[in-house]
């Protein structure tokens, strides 16, 4: 048995594929590299800490979020709804124009809506036509948490109004 053919051999055992006229070297080479593999340790998925990302996924972030869209500007607020496989379905109504507290994942939800405008085109002298454009639905603005004095002040003006939630 020739050296070729001890190493062809070896190769099948090893799950190496190769065509009937490779070269020596070339085979070794594959040999070489499937032995590598099989030494090196399998890669290491990462763990999903699902309860972490849960938790943030949930915090409330205090903000204002205003409509961009020109069909929305006279709304009070809207319904908005999320959910994917890790998270329960989030569905809140959002007041607009003043400040609230949504989710996090709700919020990025929001974010990411985009809506048409029509802008007039005015490039050509004679003829005013509209061009579409994207743009974001709602304009978010993130503010800072509240502090431990402005909870006090909002506990007691929800007692003084009966308000349990």
């Amino acid at each position: 048995m020739s050296k070729l053919d001890e190493l062809k051999t070896y190769a099948e055992e090893l799950g190496v594929t190769f065509g009937a006229n490779i070269s020596e070297a070339t085979l070794k080479n594959r040999i070489l590299e499937a032995e590598e593999q099989r030494k090196a340790p399998p890669p290491v998925k990462p763990v999903l800490d699902i309860a972490a990302l849960k938790q943030e996924a949930l915090k409330l972030v205090r903000c204002i979020i205003a409509p961009m869209d020109s069909l929305k500007r006279d709304y009070e607020g809207d319904i908005f709804s999320v959910s994917n496989t890790y998270l329960p379905p989030i569905k809140r109504y959002v007041p607009f124009n003043q400040e609230t507290h949504v989710e996090a994942a709700l919020l990025e939800q929001i974010k990411e809506q985009m809506c048409t405008v029509f802008v007039k085109d005015r490039s050509q002298s004679r003829v005013n036509n509209s061009k579409a454009e994207y743009i974001k639905a709602f304009a978010v603005t993130i503010l800072a948490p509240l502090n431990s004095e402005e909870i006090d002040a909002l506990k007691r003006s929800q007692a003084q109004r009966n308000v349990t939630e």
